[in-house]
């Protein structure tokens, strides 16, 4: 009977998360999808990650974005499905985390909450690195709350090999690594359990590491130094920006107020609530700070808050539930509103520049944009270091204008950074334009 309710929880859950992530499958893509969308289809053709194409994420993310990829070929809905799905598994990974540190109802309220939590339910079908590495990060510590004890090797090495996995998916998973430590502080889980649990990281890490051994330096470069340069780009303070996500206009706010407040009465759950500590921490640090990398202090915040209203005595455990679920349901009707707000299809001009491109060019030509899905929906690749041509690489110094200049390519595509130092001249021909699109031409 308990595994029934359990399991007509979890559906429900997962059944109204799936309809509010669909919602936004057909529409236009981010620029950050086109970047990765144009880095999948350069590495299906031969290019190599580090040495030929930009990464701006450590190379688990690639694995797992071609993985996902493979089922759907060049369908952007089709992949955005298999990113949806991972998605779903961190949802059911909060259930299981809230299941274990307060019963049922906890499973409901913090899964609940995780979803409603902006942005997640917004980026979990997007291409991006965002969602599926803090899936992954819930994944390691359902898999430690349930298996992480004194003596147990398999559930500990899984739990840090997630981890891992996690943070070498994107860096924004690292805050995982305290909860799961102050977890097994807490369980004093012993020497073996956790050499276990290291040893699940390190084989995943050695793994990737052997597997790109030749461009470390490379991928460092991409991924960690670039970053670290991108923090001089003059941006709104993390600060400012961490106050403004507790909007008073956001249903989850209250909700999360009241969580905190719980936690504090009943002290609780504060293994949970180290992770929102080191989410604040990790953002604060983080420049610059966009709205996508608050899917990390979404899913701390679910967890954290969801578990603690529910460990109340007696009757205040459904006093607590009511709490999360009717602000849950309000987050839900509020991210379904804004998703369908923002969920206008791919524009007519970019679907018309790609034809333009496509007639322009051979199928195996390579082809300049600052728009990459441009080139990824005529079936052309770009250069791999050009995959990425955002405003943040060209200020910290990560590509230049002469990079651009001298591409081994005849076919530019201008639609935003390149419009500064691309225009038509001796050069450059004008094939047409098309709305803000300029299509130049050598």
């Amino acid at each position: 009977m308990r595994a029934a309710r359990d399991l007509a929880a979890l559906a429900g859950v997962l059944a109204v998360s799936a309809v509010l992530f669909a919602h936004s499958l057909h529409a236009a893509t981010s620029y950050d999808e086109g970047v990765y969308l144009a880095s999948l289809d350069a590495l299906r053709h031969g290019q190599h990650l580090g040495s030929d194409v930009f990464a701006s994420q450590p190379p688990g993310f690639y694995v797992l974005l071609r993985v996902l990829a493979a089922p759907a070929g060049r369908s952007v809905e089709g992949i955005r499905v298999a990113f949806l799905i991972v998605a779903l598994v961190g949802v059911a990974a909060a259930y299981l985390v809230g299941r274990r540190f307060a019963g049922l109802p906890g499973g409901l309220a913090a899964s609940a909450l995780v979803v409603a939590a902006p942005p997640f339910a917004a980026q979990a079908p997007r291409v991006a690195a965002d969602a599926p590495s803090i899936a992954l990060a819930l994944c390691a510590l359902a898999v430690a709350a349930w298996g992480l004890e004194r003596g147990r090797i398999v559930a500990p090495a899984a739990a840090g090999a997630l981890a891992a996995a996690a943070i070498l998916v994107k860096l924004l998973a690292l805050p995982v690594l305290v909860p799961l430590a102050v977890l097994a502080w807490r369980r004093r889980i012993g020497l073996r359990s956790a050499v276990a649990l290291a040893g699940g990281a390190v084989v995943v890490a050695a793994a990737l590491a052997i597997a790109y051994a030749g461009v470390l330096g490379d991928l460092w470069r991409d991924a960690v130094t670039f970053h670290r340069h991108a923090r001089s780009v003059e941006t709104q303070s993390a600060g400012s920006r961490i106050v403004d996500y507790f909007s008073l206009r956001t249903p989850t706010t209250w909700v999360f107020a009241v969580g905190a407040v719980a936690a504090v009465v009943f002290r609780r759950q504060l293994v949970l609530w180290t992770f929102v500590a080191a989410a604040v921490v990790f953002l604060l640090l983080q420049v610059p700070l966009l709205d996508h990398h608050f899917v990390l202090l979404a899913a701390a915040l679910g967890l954290a808050a969801g578990a603690s209203l529910v460990s109340g005595p007696g009757r205040l455990v459904a006093a607590g539930l009511a709490v999360a679920l009717v602000g849950a349901a309000a987050g839900w009707i509020q991210d379904y509103r804004q998703i369908g707000r923002s969920s206008a299809p791919e524009p007519a001009e970019v679907r018309a520049a790609a034809a333009e491109v496509k007639r322009l060019t051979g199928p195996d030509e390579l082809v300049a944009s600052d728009l990459p899905i441009v080139p990824f929906l005529a079936d052309r690749r770009l250069p791999g270091d050009l995959v990425d041509t955002s405003a943040v690489r060209f200020a910290s110094g990560s590509l230049t204008s002469n990079d651009v200049r001298t591409a081994p390519v005849r076919v530019y595509v201008v639609g935003r950074e390149f419009e500064r130092f691309l225009r038509p001249n001796d050069r450059l021909k004008l094939v047409r334009r098309l709305g803000s699109i300029t299509i130049l031409r050598r």
